[in-house]
């Protein structure tokens, strides 16, 4: 029977984000974005990040960002880290569809101060997101949308002209 390769075993386990990341800031990419509803019908969006710099680049981290009408507080931070993504107040005054949001967050460079918190009736800890931010200077911004002049509009981030 050959032994076990602990080394791989581990390397595989690090890689499989069952490891927690890191406290610490780190630069990331969305690389999925999806719609759902919460057990409560409240609206979320999921964005799994990939660090992108460091001894931990290639690491994912998901984040789920519920919308919470009742508290106008948690509204404004919603909004906060959608514009640190790169969606602004404008793009959502074009009222895109859930599917267009979670498209155009794919790719998008920002930063993620990453924390601790308890799980829910539980000691055990987990991942918990505490601040997304704007990409670092010098890092890349992805964008899909038009030009201002594209679109005939005086905002440098206007959303997508509808078809």
């Amino acid at each position: 029977m050959a032994e076990v390769l602990w080394d791989d075993l581990l390397a595989a386990y690090e890689d499989s984000g069952v490891s927690l990341c890191p406290v610490s800031t780190h630069d990331v990419k969305v690389v999925q974005a999806e719609y759902g509803e919460t057990s409560t019908g409240r609206s979320q969006f999921v964005v799994q990040y990939e660090v992108l710099t460091g001894p931990h680049a290639g690491r994912k981290v998901k984040h789920w960002m519920t919308i919470v009408k009742e508290y106008p507080g948690l509204v404004g931070q919603w909004f906060k880290q959608m514009e640190a993504m790169g969606l602004p107040k404008t793009y959502f005054q074009a009222k895109p569809s859930n599917a267009q949001v979670c498209a155009d967050l794919m790719g998008r460079i920002c930063r993620i101060e990453v924390g601790r918190r308890k799980k829910r009736g539980g000691d055990e800890e987990t991942e918990d997101i505490s601040k997304v931010l704007p990409a670092a200077d010098g890092m890349a911004v992805t964008s899909t949308f038009p030009t201002a002049a594209a679109v005939g509009a005086a905002d440098p981030y206007a959303p997508p002209v509808p078809f």
